[in-house]
């Protein structure tokens, strides 16, 4: 069905009303007008006949054509009415219009055939005489019961037709007016009731639309303002629910995107139904254009779909551990399912919660070794402590450079234990005054800490004949602990001593620019194997066991730097190449 505006509906309908009342109401004025005017036209036509009758009275008796005749005239002159006098055998005796004598009998006429009973008569018709419609009354002229003669007076039906035609056109012109005048007033009225509601119209599709914050003016009419204020009320409400709404979607998003587990909710026909950053990320992609979509073509790792799969399929929670590659790293996951039901009790939806244990497992790895490298390092030097002091027990040892010479290995042995379980501490304590904030920082001249290092790692370069190079500007500072950063540089100068060759030279500089500041410690001796880069600062760990060992090292050196860099808020980077040498870089937040 066509649809239509209101006001095409109010205006058009009152507007045929208006027509039709108008026109009814033309009809019967115009009808009615005619009446009373042909009426009044009678009555005016029977008084004058009854004027010409006192007037002509005395002529009828005796019959007096002649006066009857010139009186008729006369009087015809003043009142613009056709005269004419009729005898009772119908003979015109005198007529202001025509010649009598040439006039037929009028003894048939209608008006004259009543007039003959003693009646006024009266009827409109075509005057053969004057070849034109007429309106005719008679008058009879009675004495002593008996009648004289019949005066009838006549007026043309033109004359009539032409005041009615004027009356209805004044009629018709007056009913065009009212009805442009009623019109003028139904299209104000249709616009007054169309209008506000074509408001109410555009207003509750802008509040569809979600835009709540305008509101619908005041209206005249009391129902539609009515309604405009329950709008007004009602959009006041759900901007305010929407607006909460958004603030805990804002909330959730929030909470979900900070979550370090990745969330997806999929439906029972396998849709994504949401997912957070953290999932997106571990599956490898975009959380916008995978809404809505199924698991078949969003996820590609086969372990990964047949879980997804099989927790659908579950009414109870899941578990499971998948390894699989997110940006070019190998991350563990840990999978967990469960099923979510609505109101009636009917499975709704899935919940899979993705946990990265990657850090974990490395942290137990870690652990592991730490404690497997711990026991190592110090199983070896209690074992021969041990050995050795069982072997000095035994009543068959006389030689005194014999025990002397094993006095000495428990002596060595013993003092590697201090190192390791000095390390070991400094390392706890590093640690633990980072985590609670007991290291006091201060600015210091990079040049001054620097010239402290070389000047106590001379005594052992020169052992080795190595000449300590140092390259640093006046300018350049540092927010550190002047004791932890000194400790950090001297453990690499010391290695760089350890592992170079006699004759060559070290290099101690530092440099700026603006994003931080660079201490390097570059030395030429024999380097480190690319595949152990990514270990050396790890506890424990030795490119070169034996040769470590020798050198009198505890595995703990590089970690111990690192820990203090870190608790400087900075970080530590090695370039190296086997048999050239290798290069430490201290990085630094600058200072102006």
């Amino acid at each position: 069905m066509r649809k239509k505006k209101i006001f095409w509906q109010l205006f058009p309908s009152y507007l045929i009303i208006i027509f039709i009342s108008l026109l009814l109401v033309t009809v019967y004025s115009s009808n009615l007008f005619n009446y009373f005017y042909h009426k009044q036209i009678l009555n005016e036509l029977k008084q004058r006949a009854y004027l010409i009758e006192n007037q002509l009275f005395k002529d009828f008796f005796p019959l007096n054509t002649e006066n009857i005749s010139r009186a008729c005239k006369k009087i015809s002159k003043k009142v613009l009415t056709r005269i004419t006098i009729i005898l009772p055998s119908g003979k015109v005796i005198a007529d202001t219009e025509e010649d009598p004598e040439a006039m037929d009998n009028h003894l048939n006429r209608p008006e004259i055939i009543q007039s003959l009973k003693g009646n006024i008569g009266s009827s409109i018709r075509y005057s053969s005489t004057l070849h034109k419609n007429m309106v005719y009354v008679t008058v009879p002229v009675i004495r002593n019961n008996q009648i004289a003669g019949i005066i009838r007076t006549a007026m043309p039906l033109t004359l009539i037709e032409k005041t009615l035609e004027k009356a209805y056109l004044e009629i018709i012109f007056g009913g065009l007016l009212v009805a442009l005048i009623a019109g003028v007033i139904n299209y104000n009225i249709s616009k007054k009731i169309s209008s506000p509601l074509e408001q109410l119209g555009d207003k509750a599709r802008d509040f569809a639309a979600g835009n709540l914050k305008k509101r619908l003016p005041d209206f005249t009419l009391v129902e539609i303002d009515e309604v405009a204020s329950s709008m007004n009320e009602m959009a006041e409400q759900l901007n305010e629910r929407m607006n909460i709404i958004t603030r805990q979607n804002r909330e959730q998003e929030a909470i979900l995107s900070s979550l370090k587990s990745g969330l997806i909710v999929i439906d029972t026909h396998k849709k994504i139904i949401k997912l957070n950053d953290f999932a997106a990320t571990l599956l490898s992609i975009d959380p916008k254009e995978m809404q809505e979509k199924k698991i078949k073509d969003t996820v590609k790792n086969i372990d990964f779909y047949k879980f997804f799969s099989k927790a659908l399929e579950e009414k109870k929670s899941i578990e499971k551990e998948l390894t699989l590659t997110a940006k070019e790293e190998k991350c563990i996951i840990q999978m967990y399912s469960m099923p979510i039901y609505g109101d009636n009790n009917e499975r709704s939806a899935t919940l899979i919660v993705l946990n990265d244990i990657t850090h974990i497992k490395k942290l137990e790895n870690i652990r592991h070794d730490f404690v497997s490298n711990v026991s190592h390092e110090l199983k070896t030097p209690i074992t021969s402590i041990q050995g050795f002091v069982e072997t000095l027990l035994d009543d068959n040892l006389d030689n005194p450079e014999e025990i002397k010479n094993f006095l000495m290995i428990i002596k060595k042995h013993t003092g590697r234990l201090k190192a390791i379980i000095e390390d070991l501490l400094s390392l706890s304590r590093i640690e633990q005054g980072a985590n609670q904030s007991e290291i006091s920082f201060e600015t210091l001249n990079i040049k001054d800490i620097l010239t402290t290092v070389v000047q106590t790692c001379e005594q052992n370069a020169n052992l080795k004949y190595i000449k300590i190079n140092l390259a640093c500007p006046d300018y350049i500072k540092v927010n550190a602990n002047p004791l932890l950063l000194e400790q950090s540089i001297i453990n690499l100068v010391d290695n760089a001593i350890k592992y170079s060759e006699e004759g060559n030279s070290i290099l101690v500089e530092s440099f700026k620019n603006p994003e931080k500041t660079v201490i390097k410690v570059k030395d030429y001796g024999c380097g480190i194997p690319e595949e152990n880069l990514s270990r050396i600062f790890e506890r424990f760990y030795r490119v070169d066991k034996a040769r470590s060992r020798k050198l009198g090292g505890t595995g703990l050196g590089l970690s111990i730097v690192k820990h203090i860099i870190q608790v400087h808020g900075g970080h530590i980077d090695v370039k190296s190449k086997q048999g050239e040498g290798s290069s430490f870089y201290i990085n630094l937040p600058s200072v102006e």
